[in-house]
């Protein structure tokens, strides 16, 4: 009895078989070669600045910039507003726990510490957030 039909999995284990030659599977590219005698012309870097609509690690900061919205696909700069954030409000909690009771409602009213809300001036989509926490 050959010890392939002894296999339940329809393939032999490398060693095993005298009728079937194992070969090393070919090298993998990510390009496709190019026919003999030519040669592969060179990858063309593009530098591109990123942009919000187009990249997903794109960060947004505090102050109104440069965007391509996904909604309405125009280039457009960010209106910015304003929204009481987790900064605010840890504040808050360490200026009570500071006994500086007089105090311990500014960081509501300071934009400073607040999360900055960008949107789109052409949709009012919002496209991204700025949290300071």
């Amino acid at each position: 009895m050959n010890k392939c039909s002894i296999i339940r999995h329809n393939y032999c284990v490398p060693g095993s078989c005298d009728h079937i030659k194992m070969s090393e599977p070919p090298p993998y590219s990510e390009q496709p070669l190019p026919p003999q005698g030519q040669t592969a012309p060179a990858p063309v870097a593009q530098q591109t600045q990123p942009t919000a609509g187009k990249n997903p690690n794109f960060r947004f900061n505090r102050t109104p910039m440069s965007y391509d919205c996904h909604i309405c696909h125009t280039k457009q700069t960010t209106q910015v507003s304003y929204k009481v954030g987790a900064l605010a409000w840890l504040l808050v909690l360490l200026l009570c726990l500071l006994f500086i009771w007089p105090c311990c409602l500014l960081p509501l009213v300071i934009k400073d510490v607040h999360d900055v809300v960008h949107t789109c001036p052409n949709c009012n989509n919002q496209v991204g957030v700025y949290k300071r926490v």
